[in-house]
């Protein structure tokens, strides 16, 4: 298992829904992102998609747990005190999760590109982990900012791991301010004493780790064979910094002139930047029915804190409702309407793609067919524009689950409204690489949504699973996969294996208690009903 975690509010919930993508597609053991919601839009929001994956903590959780954190509140910036959050997330889960022994931290605008393994066994000795800004000559100037980078950082419990972190809490506590002070300079400049003060501290070697505007003229960036590689290495990761959008939507990506050939972005570049936005304005696309006002060009810099008890002028509306959608988008739950006239014109459902309906319906009865709503390139098609997120039906018609196919571009094509263009291509992959497992789950997925089909749907489920049986995604699918055909014992072997490997994961505690009552096996269902209470105040144990 593989723990990660990361902080934003709702002004970087794209970024983070992109970074949580990204490891889906890259990271190939079980993993746990931890999100720390910085305010309570972003918290209603991820609440409502309730994605696989992910334990969501509000700030009040770590606020309460940690006193000292909260009484910096009153005398620091917005932007500073998320800062004196980021030493003091980390500290949090290892106290309250004694079950994680080597912690990952994630900025959110992240982005992996690539496996992480290299990383992991680069790590595997030491107890702490960090990356060096590797400034580019014409950035040396930055250095007063600090030698390692805030962004990405990795602790190991134990003595020297925890004793590091402890320390770096303790200093963020006592001064933790968005300027440079001698050798201070917010959360980020204490790392230069790390090496020298704690045994067992990796500065990561590898080229492709934490690439960044301040160090990529270093490298020749370049893509071949689908991937992106920093001279010789794979690149891993990207840290997409200052990525804001204008008003007139487009993203500006801030690189040097180096980066340009008579004016436009050398092509490896480009191809990277491309992508990234592309996923960016997807994940954007998903939530703006949540929430209308997401923006990806505001920044929380030089902001005070707002008042306790001022509320953010922010609405979520609630997908919860059984009822049929209302066309005022609201806040959750008084249903209020929105001051925005514009939103209370229009339907919800008008002019969605279809990964907006199906985000919508996430709590919503499940139809063993598509969604009336759903754009559909041909209306007589019966295969649905399914995108990056698909529907299955649980048995529970309170609760629907939804689906990740992993292959960017098929996620394209989809997006595209070319659903049968997406399953040509996944059908010519299969063909031509047998032992494809991504394109195996993603054929399985396109094709469960054919009522004829499903059977050779599960086949394919069944194919990913066993290509590559670490892989957690492709295990979850197909566990869905035989709660949909009511193979109830297959479904729930799987989930107990997932919840032995994840037992703080809600999701697979409530399958197999839903599954144990469909088996009849009433004493195993209140065991896990009550494991999951315990996880879930708002889950009853009956």
């Amino acid at each position: 298992m593989r723990y990660f975690c990361t902080f934003f509010d709702h002004r970087y919930l794209p970024k983070g829904l992109a970074l949580y993508q990204s490891l889906i597609l890259h990271c190939s053991h079980p993993f746990q992102l931890s999100i720390l919601c910085l305010d309570r839009p972003c918290h209603q929001t991820l609440s409502q998609l309730n994605l696989p994956f992910i334990q969501l903590i509000e700030l009040s959780e770590l606020e309460q747990a940690d006193p000292a954190l909260l009484r910096t509140k009153t005398e620091r910036t917005l932007a500073e005190y998320y800062f004196t959050c980021k030493a003091c997330l980390p500290a949090y889960l290892f106290e309250q999760q004694s079950h994680i022994d080597f912690l990952t931290y994630l900025d959110a605008d992240l982005f992996f590109f690539s496996s992480l393994d290299p990383i992991y066994q680069a790590t595997a000795d030491y107890s702490v982990a960090i990356t060096g800004h590797r400034f580019s000559p014409a950035n040396q100037s930055l250095e007063v900012f600090g030698l390692y980078n805030a962004g990405w950082m990795a602790f190991r419990r134990d003595t020297q791991g925890l004793a590091c972190l402890r320390w770096w809490r303790e200093r963020c506590i006592e001064w933790c301010y968005d300027r440079v002070e001698g050798q201070r300079f917010a959360d980020q400049k204490y790392i230069n004493l790390w090496p020298a003060l704690f045994q067992g501290v990796l500065a990561l070697p590898h080229k492709g780790t934490n690439l960044a505007p301040w160090n990529i003229d270093n490298y020749q960036i370049t893509r071949r064979d689908n991937q992106l590689w920093v001279d010789e290495q794979p690149l891993i990761f990207y840290h997409f910094t200052s990525l804001k959008e204008d008003e007139n939507g487009q993203l500006s990506i801030h690189l040097s002139a180096q980066q340009f050939i008579q004016g436009q972005l050398k092509p490896a570049l480009h191809w990277m930047f491309e992508h990234y936005i592309h996923i960016l304005k997807q994940t954007k696309q998903l939530i703006a029915p949540l929430l209308p006002q997401v923006s990806l060009s505001y920044s929380v810099r030089g902001q005070p804190i707002p008042a306790h008890t001022a509320q953010p002028e922010f609405h979520v509306s609630a997908l919860n409702n059984p009822q049929p959608a209302s066309p005022t988008i609201s806040k959750s739950p008084t249903q209020q309407p929105s001051p925005n006239p514009s939103i209370q014109q229009s339907s919800p459902h008008q002019n969605r793609t279809g990964l907006e309906t199906l985000i919508a319906q996430m709590e919503a009865t499940l139809l063993p067919h598509p969604p009336q709503n759903s754009t559909q390139k041909n209306p007589n098609s019966p295969i649905p524009q399914t995108p990056q997120l698909t529907s299955l039906a649980t048995n529970n018609p309170r609760r629907q689950v939804s689906l990740l196919i992993v292959q960017p571009e098929i996620i394209d094509l989809i997006n595209q409204q070319h659903t049968v263009e997406a399953l040509q291509s996944l059908e010519t992959q299969i063909r031509s690489q047998p032992t494809h497992a991504a394109a195996h789950n993603d054929l399985g997925i396109l094709s469960f949504q054919i009522p004829t089909a499903r059977e050779k749907a599960l086949q394919h489920l069944e194919q990913a699973a066993h290509l590559q049986p670490q892989q957690l995604v492709f295990q979850r699918n197909l566990a869905y996969g035989y709660r949909m055909l009511k193979r109830l014992n297959e479904a729930l072997q799987i989930f107990s294996k997932l919840a032995a490997q994840q037992p703080q994961q809600v999701e697979w505690l409530i399958n197999c208690a839903e599954l144990c009552q469909a088996l009849a096996q009433p004493e195993q269902a209140q065991d896990f009903w009550q494991k999951a209470a315990q996880l879930d105040p708002k889950i009853k144990a009956t």
